[in-house]
């Protein structure tokens, strides 16, 4: 609980905040961020005094720091700027989260604090798996926290099942049952461009089928399942290719049958492109494409390695000193983030006498 002079503060600066939000008042945004900074000013004092040892109170005023913080920079950079939704991207090309926290009032305790940490979790925003040193737009930073301030319901979910399985599977089916045609082991090479539009795509096309289509799915215990590995039956030359342990998604894999290259507007070319791939694969594909806008996207954009570790128990999760149900991050690298799985263990097929009592997902960057 605050003291009444910093509660009369809070309030102020609240009110101003929300004239500032509903652009109903000319400069309640600068007198919101005035506001804030020196509620911050109090709340920096009685942490930095050394006073007050580790405990939940203190705990609460880092956590204050925290949003005072957070609610000054809001202000005095989106709020206050006369093309607020710009100011995102403006934010993005200039500072980090962290250093902008930093810059509004966050003290270096509140920045290295497990809130703050669990942002660069999230995206795992460490270039080069360096976990001493995250890297997250600001601007980005500040949208995510926004939504997830107003967010109905729980921002996150746990899956019932795999990846694959539980997302991407319905997604598939619901693509086919419309008709939609979807061709696997397609890799893009190259993409041009003409007078500021896509001109082509070229793809390899990285094995043929036996049969007309590919079904990816195999059965196994009542439901069909996304694998890990193709269906070799279904490709011509599957045993060789499976002898030789050919991995599709790998970046360096250069197994190929032949190319496609599909052609904006012609018969058998394409209307629309929607180009999904992340900014790493993206780079040498798009090596021709030129223009300011799309290299500086890439020039400032880092892909991250990542690495997972799952682990089945045979006590169940209490026994193991933890309650169950539970996510954890910010914890110890490399394996930051923990989520207890046990609840997808009826769908593995154990034998009844080697069947685990729980299962634990690990991840981190690389």
């Amino acid at each position: 609980q605050l003291p009444d002079v910093l509660s009369a503060q809070l309030r102020s600066a609240l009110d101003e905040l929300r004239k500032a939000g509903a652009g109903l008042v000319p400069g309640a945004a600068l007198r919101a961020a005035e506001a804030l900074e020196g509620l911050n000013q109090a709340i920096s004092a009685a942490l930095s005094s050394g006073r007050i040892v580790n405990s939940p109170f203190r705990r609460g005023l880092i956590l204050a720091n925290l949003a005072v913080a957070f609610g000054a920079g809001l202000a005095r950079d989106i709020l206050a700027d006369p093309n607020p939704e710009r100011a995102f991207d403006r934010l993005d090309a200039q500072k980090d989260f962290a250093r902008w926290l930093g810059d509004h009032g966050a003290l270096d305790i509140t920045v290295l604090s497990a809130p703050v940490r669990a942002f660069y979790e999230l995206a795992f925003a460490f270039p080069r798996g360096d976990t001493d040193h995250g890297a997250l737009a600001a601007g980005a930073a500040i949208g995510l926290a926004l939504q997830m301030m107003d967010y109905r319901g729980a921002p996150f979910f746990r899956l019932n099942g795999g990846m694959g399985d539980v997302v991407f599977a319905p997604l598939y089916r619901g693509l086919v049952d419309r008709g939609v045609e979807i061709r696997f082991f397609h890799r893009l090479t190259e993409v041009t461009a003409r007078d500021g539009a896509i001109e082509e795509v070229v793809f390899r096309r990285q094995a043929d089928l036996v049969g007309k289509a590919y079904q990816p799915f195999l059965r196994d215990n009542g439901a069909d399942w996304w694998p890990s590995h193709p269906n070799w039956s279904q490709l011509v030359d599957g045993d060789v290719l499976a002898a030789r342990c050919v991995d599709f998604e790998r970046d360096d894999c250069d197994v190929h049958v032949g190319e496609i290259r599909l052609r904006c507007g012609a018969p058998d070319g394409f209307d629309a492109l929607v180009l999904a791939l992340p900014p790493e694969a993206l780079k040498a594909a798009t090596a021709r494409l030129t223009q300011p806008a799309w290299t500086g996207m890439l020039a400032h954009s880092d892909s991250v390695a990542t690495q997972a570790l799952q682990i089945w128990a045979s006590g169940a999760t209490p026994s193991l000193g933890w309650s169950s149900g539970m996510v954890m991050s910010t914890f110890a690298a490399p394996f930051a983030t923990w989520a207890d799985m046990s609840h997808v263990l009826r769908w593995e097929g154990w034998p009844a006498h080697q069947k685990p009592a729980s299962v634990h997902y690990f991840c981190g960057p690389l």
